[in-house]
C-alpha cells in the first residue's frame, strides 16, 4: 500500500524512490497495489493550493491514474472511519491516519518515507 507522497513519487518521479520502496512496488504489481481514496483529496489539495505541481491539470492526473492496472484506490468506509477513531497514535493528521488505518485493515505494508508513520506502523517500507 502506497501513502500520498509515495503515490506521488511512485507516479511522477520513479527514480527517486529507495530501492526497498520500488522492490515492494515491483513485487506488488502481480498482486495489484493499494493506495487509499484520501491521497486524491490531499493531492487534488495541495495542486489547488499551488504547493504541488503535477504537470497536468489534477483532473487528468487522476484519469491517468485510473488507466494503471495494478493500481487500486480503497474507499473510505464505515470500517475505516471506525478504525481512524479506534487508532491508538496521537498524530492529528487526518489523512495520514486514514492511510495507516487503512494498512491495518487490509494488513498490508505501507511504503512512506514518512518518520513518523514509520515509528507507529512498524510494517512501514522506504529506505
Amino acid at each position: 500500500m502506497l501513502d500520498t507522497s509515495a503515490l506521488l513519487i511512485w507516479t511522477l518521479s520513479p527514480n527517486r524512490l529507495p530501492k526497498t520502496a520500488r522492490a515492494a512496488i515491483n513485487a506488488g504489481e502481480q498482486h495489484g497495489i493499494l493506495a487509499s481514496a484520501i491521497s486524491l483529496w490531499e493531492i487534488g489539495l495541495k495542486a489547488e493550493r499551488g504547493t504541488l505541481s503535477l504537470g497536468v491539470p489534477f483532473h487528468d492526473y487522476v484519469q491517468r491514474l485510473e488507466r494503471v492496472d495494478a493500481l487500486s484506490f480503497v474507499p473510505m468506509d464505515t470500517r475505516v472511519w471506525l478504525g481512524v477513531l479506534a487508532l491508538k497514535w496521537t498524530h492529528r493528521d487526518p489523512a495520514d491516519r486514514v492511510i495507516v488505518t487503512t494498512a491495518q485493515i487490509t494488513g498490508l505494508p505501507l511504503i512512506s518515507s514518512d518518520v513518523a508513520i514509520g515509528r507507529f506502523y512498524a510494517n512501514t517500507i522506504w529506505s
